[in-house]
């Protein structure tokens, strides 16, 4: 996905998961393969091998990341949190959008130390896992197309008008626009990560 693209959703990911209190969120910006799949892009190339923590070396040794073991990593995130003692929200993963974990805290002190938690967690069962899934599922320029085509038709089915139609707009709508503007955007990022699997 180009960068510019998942700056954009990383932006969308917060105003999506509404966690009461100071909120915070992870998850993956790639394009999911099927959730039923076993094993996802396997005819992928695999990328040279890398360091990571032994607790993630049993899904990178080949080099290609499986919907599976994706999906292991980032439950394996969110038992890592709950035993620290955070608050941890999890969207369950629907259609290609991987799960999402958030977590919430009563203070701005308390979401800092949830947050380099987090951190740590991430660092021992997700980073590099990650790492390689969001490579090999990167989508084409063809792709990137056809997710921008269907995000505007979806604006237009709301209801709404873009002016520009950028995904840059439609970010725009959800953060400065009329409530209604708000509420096609939630529903159609929302829905464009379920169908495509993006998440920010």
């Amino acid at each position: 996905m180009k960068k510019s693209r998942a700056v954009l959703l990383g932006v969308v990911f917060g105003a999506l998961l509404a966690i009461a209190g100071v909120s915070y969120a992870l998850a993956s910006n790639i394009m999911g393969s099927e959730q039923s799949a076993s094993t996802s892009n396997r005819s992928a190339s695999p990328l040279p091998p890398l360091t990571a923590p032994a607790e993630q070396q049993s899904a990178i040794v080949d080099g290609i990341v499986t919907w599976d073991e994706h999906e292991s990593a980032l439950h394996k995130v969110a038992t890592c949190l709950a035993d620290a003692g955070v608050n941890v929200e999890v969207r369950p993963a629907v259609g290609k959008r991987p799960t999402d974990i958030g977590f919430s805290a009563k203070t701005i002190e308390q979401g800092e130390q949830a947050r380099a938690k987090l951190e740590d967690c991430k660092s021992t069962y997700l980073d590099v896992v990650e790492q390689i899934w969001r490579t090999q599922m990167q989508p084409s320029v063809e792709q990137e197309q056809i997710m921008s085509s269907w995000l505007f038709r979806c604006i237009d089915d709301q209801g709404i008008t873009l002016t520009t139609k950028t995904v840059r707009a439609v970010v725009e709508m959800l953060n400065k626009g009329s409530q209604e503007e708000h509420h096609a955007a939630v529903a159609c990022f929302q829905q464009e990560k379920e169908t495509f699997g993006i998440t920010s």
